[in-house]
């Protein structure tokens, strides 16, 4: 297979997933994703004359190139896509109205927006403006553009065809945060949405689990969930913040994530300053309670408030007070539009005791190693349409890694790597190339040993190690030293 078909393969896999998309919107689909469905149909025509000999790889380099969504480097081009978008949102102002409704104020920002930067590029493409200044004042709008159209975006073309040339989709170390590969977690995604309206839940699990790339996934999938709410996910991830700024770290991802969907009037009540760090809880709380009221107010759905908190054990490291100050805050907003859910390793042990200001107010569901069925859709759906997998490769695989999913994906990885650097063009993976790769493994969820090392740990460990994640000969004591 070539360059150019394992390119045209994937346009056509992405084109499918924004297709599938744009389909759960029911004709309100964001228009990033309106955009990106443009430009992966015209990447396909393109890419179908090259491999028919109509078009030169220089000219449809080129072609290519343009299609890059980040770029205003040919303002006629950019002006025609802000009138098509322009036309999309005038539609659906136009809906609303049909419906005998007000548009909500979001929209009516929204074509604000896009009527200036027309003005701006037209002034700009008369000369009456330097390009300078059409650019600077170009970006606060694109900026504010861009958050009103959130949405999880693809790799666009240009970029995909230089990423296909050293092909490896698998990520070892990182949480996974595109929805595309996301492999998976099904049940517990569902598990998760179902408890959302009713309960406060906690995601736990050993470290290197999955838990944040189940909660960047649940972001995606909440964002696009349609049914009798609206939700509107926020993502928070608390390692390493201070107790003194975690109640201002937690509202300033807020307020940027529902900005587009608040009235005017709510932002500007709110006590919150960016600038200013010393934010109390009872600010918090006001300034929560006013955003909570303005959601219901600018979306046809009624809203609903999803907090995503990673790392929460930092938490745990917080005085009393502290600890106190949120359990009150939310217990003022259980059974209405704010939904939580927590994510840590340690959480479910911690805040069992009734002790703990937490205890009885979280439904706990824990992550597992995967079943063999995700744990093989995991191995060959990343690479799916470039290499395959013989069953004994896939076994192996299996028996390696235990069905963990940080493990399935660094064996893999270093597989893939294996196969580009010795056996070009081969497609096939072999239980050799695995075979390969495991003598010399060192996972990423453990410590880097040396020979001395692991000489005194054989011959000193016990047999049975109850209740420790891992035996330091050295001090006697459990220590746990996996990475996020």
């Amino acid at each position: 297979m070539t360059d150019i078909e394992a390119f045209l393969i994937k346009l056509h896999q992405n084109l499918n997933i924004l297709r599938e998309r744009e389909a759960k919107y029911v004709g309100d689909a964001p228009l990033t994703l309106l955009n990106q469905i443009e430009d992966h149909q015209t990447a396909i025509m393109l890419t179908e004359q090259l491999r028919r000999g109509e078009l030169s790889e220089t000219d449809w380099l080129e072609a290519l190139h343009i299609l890059n969504t980040s770029t205003i480097s040919d303002p006629t081009i950019f002006l025609l896509k802000l009138h098509r978008h322009l036309n999309t949102l005038r539609e659906r102002e136009l809906k609303y109205v049909k419906w005998g409704g007000s548009p909500p104020v979001s929209l009516l920002n929204q074509i604000q927006d896009y009527q200036t930067a027309i003005q701006l590029t037209e002034k700009f493409l008369r000369r009456e403006l330097k390009e300078v200044d059409w650019q600077q004042a170009l970006q606060p709008l694109l900026l504010s553009i861009e958050s009103r159209n959130n949405q999880i975006e693809l790799l666009d073309p240009w970029v995909l065809f230089i990423a296909t040339k050293n092909y490896n989709p698998y990520i070892a170390g990182p949480p996974i945060t595109q929805p595309e590969m996301f492999f998976g977690r099904q049940a517990d995604l569902e598990k998760v949405i179902g408890l959302l309206k009713n309960n406060f839940v906690m995601l736990t699990g050993p470290r290197r689990i999955g838990k944040t790339s189940l909660l960047h996934q649940l972001t995606y999938q909440l964002s696009i969930l349609m049914g009798i709410e609206k939700f509107i996910p926020v993502l928070v991830n608390i390692e390493g913040a201070l107790e003194t700024e975690f109640f201002h770290l937690l509202m300033e991802e807020i307020v940027s994530a529902v900005q587009p969907f608040l009235p005017p009037e709510t932002t500007t009540t709110l006590s919150f300053d960016l600038s200013n760090f010393v934010y109390p809880a009872r600010a918090f709380s006001r300034d929560l309670q006013a955003i909570l009221k303005g959601l219901q107010t600018t979306t046809p759905l009624p809203s609903r408030l999803v907090l995503l908190l990673d790392e929460m054990d930092t938490l745990n490291s917080y005085s009393l007070e502290t600890q106190s100050q949120l359990r009150r805050i939310f217990q003022r907003f259980t059974n209405t539009n704010l939904s939580i859910v927590v994510a840590g390793v340690k959480l479910r042990q911690q805040w069992a005791g009734e002790s703990s200001p937490f205890y009885n107010m979280f439904i706990p569901v824990t992550l597992s190693p995967f079943p063999e069925t995700e744990a093989r859709r995991l191995i060959t759906g990343p690479v799916q349409g470039r290499y395959t997998y013989q069953d004994e490769a896939i076994t192996r695989i299996l028996q390696a890694t235990s069905g963990l999913p940080h493990r399935i994906q660094q064996l893999c990885l270093e597989v893939i790597n294996r196969i580009s650097t010795t056996s070009e063009g081969r497609q096939e993976i072999t239980v050799e190339d695995v075979d390969s790769i495991l003598p010399a493994i060192q996972w990423l969820d453990e410590p880097t040993l040396s020979q001395d090392q692991v000489t005194t740990i054989v011959t000193t460990q016990p047999a049975i190690a109850e209740d420790r994640t891992e035996y330091d000969p050295t001090t006697s004591t459990s220590t746990d030293q996996e990475t996020k």
